[in-house]
């Protein structure tokens, strides 16, 4: 089965300019995220900021919207992949494409 997933995660998220007696506010935030599986080395890295702003409706509710962006990359490395070994350990020799 070869190693485990390997996960690691941050995030982080405050309010912004935010003053006594005003409830409108901004909120900032972001994380980040990284997964790794197995040999092959399986992979997603991500990372989003995010923004969102946050005003009084009436005296019990509150309104709020917010943006985020970010991206995502998935990787792998394949040259240390299982099928290579079994198809040398049968007696054949793989092409580098495999």
């Amino acid at each position: 089965m070869g190693n485990p997933y390997s996960t690691t995660m941050a995030s982080y998220d405050m309010p912004l300019l935010q003053r006594k007696n005003k409830k409108t506010y901004l909120g900032v935030g972001g994380f980040i995220y990284s997964d790794k599986a197995s040999d092959s080395h399986f992979g997603t890295t991500s990372g989003n900021l995010l923004l969102a702003a946050i005003v009084p409706a009436d005296e019990q509710n509150t309104l709020s919207a917010g943006f985020q962006a970010g991206f995502v990359q998935r990787s792998a490395d394949i040259s240390n992949r299982r099928k290579r070994k079994i198809i040398r350990q049968i007696g054949f020799e793989c092409a580098d494409a495999l």
